[in-house]
């Protein structure tokens, strides 16, 4: 595994926990952000250590995309990929970057609902 791969690895196990520890913290609760500041805190953190990671391994300097890639991850990324990277590249790079962010939403879905199901029985 590469190391930029790490990051993305320990956010999808991030998404995962949060998505199935949801019902029991949260409970009937809703308006607890606990868990949603945790998950929002810890992807920023993941996606920005990725960018710094990614680009140490195309021996670029990033410049501040990797704090934009933390904040606004949605603009950052297609940033740094468009900036950083030929057209072509960057296109494809944007579209795997689509497909892991569908996969991790699809992982925190069925983690919930799997919690819930747990929960209620």
């Amino acid at each position: 595994m590469k190391k930029s791969h790490k990051p993305l690895a320990i956010l999808t196990t991030l998404n995962v926990l949060i998505g199935a520890a949801s019902p029991f913290v949260d409970g009937s609760r809703h308006d607890q952000p606990t868990l949603s500041l945790i998950l929002s805190f810890g992807c920023a953190i993941c996606l920005f250590s990725w960018c710094k990671r990614d680009a140490a391994e195309r021996g670029i300097a990033p410049g501040a995309a990797p704090a934009l890639v933390g904040l606004l991850a949605p603009i950052g990324v297609i940033y740094y990929f468009f900036r950083y990277l030929p057209p072509r590249r960057a296109s494809v790079a944007t579209l795997k970057a689509c497909g892991f962010f569908v996969l991790t939403v699809f992982l925190f879905s069925a983690s919930l609902m799997a919690g819930q199901w747990a929960y209620e029985y």
